[in-house]
């Protein structure tokens, strides 16, 4: 497919934009130089169109944000009435105790809520939260959690997202955070053991979990041993993995949870929930923001938990997930260097051994060409708009790329 245009605006981008793009993950250097459709025109359920015409079905889904399907009406008509009455004001939108309601009724750990834009402002506020509350410094960080300088300072980055450049933040904030990979037992009992006391919290990234949750389970015993908050980085797997989230699926409730992305369907918003006693401690922190009572993304999300809390939504968005899960089982049992993993709406496919980034970008050339968009060792964000045919399509189409992506038949 050619993309002649994106590729022409892409490099008018790059003498004006550091990086070409607002969002590192989105750089078409990270998928296929040249081939991949850096700019969208028209997005609808799972399609996205690019700016030469070309039609793709999109896992990527705007790095997960979108639940329902791009441009659902539900949510369209929610904006489009709060539009008519203005998106921010002087004062307070009722939309925010609104909401903050609908999240305390559903998240295990929520009892209060402060509202931000970002998913990296939620983490970094949860932070801050959890060091005024426990008057300790440390945090021992498991996976990914934004760009601020609290946390790019531990020098830890998974490989799905490039390496961190630590220049630019303060060498001597990487005493303050301690890099924990997702199932390290050991790592974590020796921390709490050779510096429990100066830890504030254990924040987990729950779009690691790959063992039931029993990690999880050893962070909260580890936490109230140690004195220190446990609060689940939720900003991915909420809502996607249903309501209550990944501490609902897995039944371990932290003190503070972050949420974000598929929230609103794809409007910024992000949010900060935990046990009274803990979030009251914000009231008198130095947390604020112009827009975060935004109403928008307020009526967006109210919108999007409505339309998740018909049975027929999440029972559709977890049916097509399993449907695709078991098509990448499949095909991981039938070619060798290849595996399946992930978690609801979240399935994926990863090359492992000799040369796996290589066959992975091999792969995801392979799908564009295909009309899919995905990204190389990484989950498929699955929308409850995705029919049975797109799914079916979607595994044929990895099953033909499979045998030219360097997949050796087993």
């Amino acid at each position: 497919m050619a993309v002649k245009s994106s590729n022409e605006l892409y490099r008018r981008a790059q003498q004006l934009i550091p990086g070409g793009t607002q969002t590192i993950s989105k750089r078409p250097e990270r998928y296929v130089p040249d081939k991949w459709p850096a700019y969208w025109s028209e997005a609808k359920g799972p399609w996205i169109w690019d700016l030469d015409g070309n039609k793709y079905l999109d896992y990527v889904m705007a790095l997960g944000p979108i639940i329902l399907g791009y441009n659902h009406h539900s949510v369209n008509e929610a904006i489009t009435v709060q539009l008519s009455k203005g998106s921010i004001s002087s004062l307070q939108s009722p939309l925010e105790v609104a909401l903050a309601e609908k999240l305390v009724q559903h998240i295990p750990s929520a009892e209060m809520v402060r509202f931000m834009k970002t998913g990296a402002e939620a983490t970094a506020m949860a932070v801050r939260i959890a060091r005024a509350h426990v008057g300790r410094p440390r945090v021992i960080s498991c996976g990914y959690a934004g760009w601020h300088d609290w946390w790019v300072a531990k020098g830890s980055m998974g490989s799905s997202r490039g390496d961190a450049s630590l220049r630019g933040v303060p060498r001597e904030l990487d005493v303050l955070v301690s890099d924990l990979a997702y199932g390290d037992a050991a790592s974590l009992n020796a921390m709490a053991a050779a510096g429990g006391t100066d830890v504030a919290c254990i924040m987990i990234d729950t779009f690691e979990v790959n063992d039931g949750g029993a990690f999880l389970h050893l962070a909260r015993k580890t936490a109230d041993d140690i004195g220190a908050l446990l609060v689940f980085d939720e900003i991915i797997t909420g809502y996607r993995m249903g309501l209550a989230g990944a501490q609902g699926m897995y039944g371990v409730t932290p003190d503070l949870s972050t949420f974000g992305k598929a929230m609103a369907n794809g409007m910024p918003i992000s949010a900060v929930v935990g046990k009274r006693e803990v979030m009251q401690v914000a009231a008198d922190l130095w947390i604020t923001s112009t827009f975060g009572g935004e109403a928008l993304s307020l009526a967006a999300a109210l919108a999007t938990i409505s339309e998740l809390e018909k049975p027929a939504t999440l029972d559709r968005l977890h049916d097509v997930s399993e449907w695709l899960e078991r098509g990448f089982q499949q095909l991981a049992e039938r070619h060798e260097g290849l595996e399946c993993f992930g978690q609801l709406s979240m399935p994926g496919l990863r090359f492992t051994g000799p040369d796996a980034s290589g066959r992975a970008a091999a792969f995801v050339a392979g799908m564009l060409e295909k009309g899919l968009l995905t990204r190389p060792n990484y989950a498929f964000f699955v929308t409850a708009a995705l029919s049975d045919d797109e799914i079916a399509y979607t595994i044929e189409a990895a099953e033909t790329v499979l045998a030219k992506a360097g997949a050796v038949t087993a």
